[in-house]
């Protein structure tokens, strides 16, 4: 019989998390069987995490908050989104190599002009937060050209890191 394939979500909170329900039912549209847990790790604890997870074979790691921007610092390589954001959602090994990437940009951009067939262009945007989420969506959303981007956080300071980021002329806070 074939071991399972590991893989994780971690994150603080994390309990709440549909990631393995989500996970499993996808797995099994293209018949593969894999073993997804969630389990709480903290912010500084996540370099400790990976070595344990190299350790058991994991095969990938979804990273939320409050990790995502720790998860870009601790990667031997990163995507192009990765560096951009400075933020990382996704982890895996190849070799002795840990790799990141960030999917959320580009997830969101499909669900709202795939999926459901909404053009951002010309559209206003408000996006609530400033932390690794917001990082990984700003620059593929302002390559669509919405009208406005408006990013509102609970404090202005990481508004306004982002915002240099991407550019002012494009971000209203």
């Amino acid at each position: 019989m074939e071991k399972k394939k590991k893989f994780y979500v971690v994150g603080t909170p994390i309990k709440h998390s549909k990631s393995p329900i989500i996970h499993q039912q996808f797995a099994a549209q293209f018949g593969l069987t894999i073993d997804y847990r969630i389990l709480e790790v903290g912010r500084g604890n996540l370099a400790h995490f990976l070595a344990t997870a190299r350790d058991e074979d994991v095969k990938g790691i979804n990273v939320t908050v409050p990790l995502k921007e720790e998860a870009w610092r601790l990667a031997d390589e990163s995507s192009p989104r990765v560096r951009s954001a400075k933020a990382a959602n996704t982890l895996w090994f190849e070799g002795s190599k840990l790799l990141a990437d960030n999917t959320d940009g580009i997830g969101i951009i499909k669900d709202l002009e795939t999926n459901i067939g909404f053009s951002l262009r010309s559209t206003k945007v408000l996006i609530i937060g400033a932390g690794g989420a917001a990082r990984g969506i700003l620059g593929p959303l302002s390559q669509k050209r919405p009208s406005l981007i408006m990013l509102t956080n609970r404090t202005i300071e990481k508004s306004e890191l982002l915002a240099e980021q991407y550019g002012r002329d494009k971000i209203t806070i």
